[in-house]
This record gives C-alpha cells, structure tokens and sequence, in this order.
C-alpha cells in the first residue's frame, strides 16, 4: 500500500487467485477498483515473447522513484521451482 503525492490518492496493489489486482482509496478508509483494477493475469509476457504461466504468483511489491511506479516484483512458483521476478513497468501512471 502506498499514498501518491502527485495524484493525493492511496494504492494497494494484492493478489487473487487469477491475477494481480490494484485498489484506490482518497482516504485510505473507502477502497474501491482503481482503474487498471486487473494489473496482470496470472501469466508474464517474457521479453522474447513467450509466455511464463506459474502455478502460483503473489506477494506483489512495488519500486517508486521520486513518487513514479518503477518495477513490480512477484513471488512465482512452477512445480517445487519459487522465484523472485521483476517487471519494468511500461507506464508510469496508476
């Protein structure tokens, strides 16, 4: 969860059991689906262009430079394999 002072609005990025999901909030009291509510379904698009599918992704962070989302990190599980990913992320606006 994090508060945007250029937008004056609360974040908290979580995970389901399908996807990768965003909430917003102007108080941090009353959430609701942010925009891009769906971040990401439960598949990464690999700079090659195959597609990674795990078996489990979660526990989303995010890395902000100067108030600007930078990265996502996931955890990521394929059979008894877990790893740590990162994804630059292409737009910078919540």
């Amino acid at each position: 969860m994090w508060f945007s002072q250029r937008e004056k609005r609360f974040y908290a990025i979580f995970h389901a059991h399908t996807f990768i999901g965003m909430m917003t909030s102007a108080n941090g009291l009353d959430w609701e689906k942010a925009r891009h509510y769906v971040v990401t379904e439960k598949r990464l698009e690999m700079a090659d262009g195959s597609v990674l599918k795990p078996d489990r992704m979660e526990r989303p962070f995010l890395y902000q430079e100067n108030d600007v989302p930078r990265v996502l990190s996931l955890a990521i599980k394929i059979g008894d394999d877990s790893y740590a990913v990162f994804v630059p992320l292409k737009d910078s606006t919540h």
